[in-house]
């Protein structure tokens, strides 16, 4: 804003010079509001509705092909196949909408994946090779996994060394399932066991006073 001392008159144009005296326009900078306010931008909604589009897919899919099925065999056979399928795809879809960690997102798919094949081998009453196989060996890659993480990423320590943790204690279920007989193939589940009992061990042995106390502040023991 412009203003001319002579005839107190404001010009809110980019002349100069006055129009009744011709004299020289003095800048008023002090009549001049600045708003520190963010630029505003629009949400950007396409990965959103992607989502969206995607998990009404999953669910027209698992509907349509449960009804196929039914109707041509009276009962539920390969369509519950598709249907864990729609269901581990929806979960996956929903870990990347949510936009979690990369490291909690790896962690997420290969318990799906096992998740998958487990139900696979239940569905066709072949599991042995799900149980024997891909359960123990899913939880020893994923204790492998963070224990490299934790190595190679500092910054998420804390993080990190908990759900570490939680797969070691996860790593005594194939035990369990061998001690029930419910494996067939012994040496899988007792290696993970193993292992995960070495990580563990490892984990108490191994790490400093500041990191046991900042882990009992956090399990609230």
């Amino acid at each position: 804003m412009k203003y001319c001392k002579t005839c107190d008159v404001k010009y809110n144009t980019t002349l100069h010079k006055c129009l009744f005296c011709d004299s020289e326009l003095i800048d008023d900078k002090k009549d001049e509001l600045f708003y520190n306010y963010r630029p505003y931008i629009k949400e950007k909604k396409t990965f959103r509705n992607v989502y969206k589009v995607l998990i009404f897919i999953n669910i027209v899919s698992a509907l349509i092909t449960m009804y196929i099925d039914y109707t041509l065999n009276d009962k539920l056979m390969w369509s519950l196949i598709v249907l864990s399928a729609n269901v581990y795809l929806i979960f996956l879809f929903t870990a990347i909408y949510k936009k979690m960690k990369w490291s909690q997102q790896t962690i997420l798919y290969i318990i799906l994946s096992s998740i998958l094949v487990l139900s696979i081998g239940v569905i066709i009453r072949d599991y042995s090779w799900a149980i024997d196989y891909v359960l123990p060996f899913s939880i020893a890659f994923n204790i492998l996994l963070l224990t490299l993480l934790i190595v190679i990423n500092r910054k998420n320590f804390y993080d990190l060394m908990i759900n570490l943790i939680l797969m070691c204690i996860l790593g005594l279920i194939p035990l369990l399932l061998s001690v029930l007989s419910v494996t067939h193939e012994k040496w899988p589940s007792r290696s993970t066991a193993i292992y995960a009992i070495i990580t563990l061990a490892a984990m108490f042995i191994l790490s400093t006073k500041e990191t046991k106390e900042e882990l009992k502040r956090r399990f609230h023991i």
